[in-house]
């Protein structure tokens, strides 16, 4: 009986630690980041909107520090992040660019649900997990990826 009163802490912690992917080694705080190198500011901002059109996210507001696109949520997003009495859930996500160096560029993002995006006065903006980072550190090295083909691409002829 003891081995199993002892077993039950650690089956429990296992449990409770779930499945996520390591984070970054970029220094990042942000949800999911990448390191770009050897690409301008406008060629990563570029490919940045390609990959996320390519998902169906519309760019809701750009700005001069990030981009934030947002798309509407899953009705499984509903259920985790929505209230009873609210609109729909949207999943909104803030991208940032940060020259580290010449020729060095991080590339971030968080992401959060949004119940009620259009109304900044009720919305109610809940973060994701960071269980679900995968998602989004998939869709920052498919613009890092986007990249580095274009760079390799051969020249059209003339």
């Amino acid at each position: 009986m003891r081995s199993v009163a002892f077993l039950l802490p650690v089956v429990v912690a296992a449990l409770l630690s779930g499945c996520a992917t390591a984070p970054p080694a970029t220094g990042s705080q942000r949800l999911a980041s990448v390191v770009i190198e050897g690409a301008a500011a406008d060629k990563i901002k570029e490919s940045v909107l390609t990959v996320f059109k390519r998902e169906s996210f519309a760019l809701a507001r750009p700005a001069e520090d990030k981009l934030v696109f947002e798309r509407p949520g899953t009705f499984l997003n509903g259920l985790a992040y929505g209230d009873w009495y609210g609109g729909g859930v949207y999943e909104r996500v803030e991208v940032f660019q940060k020259e580290l160096e010449p020729g060095r560029t991080l590339l971030d993002c968080n992401a959060f649900m949004v119940q009620e995006p259009e109304d900044p006065f009720f919305e109610k903006v809940r973060p994701v997990s960071k269980s679900r980072r995968g998602r989004y550190q998939k869709l920052l090295e498919a613009a890092a990826a986007a990249l580095s083909q274009a760079s390799v691409a051969p020249a059209a002829p003339r």
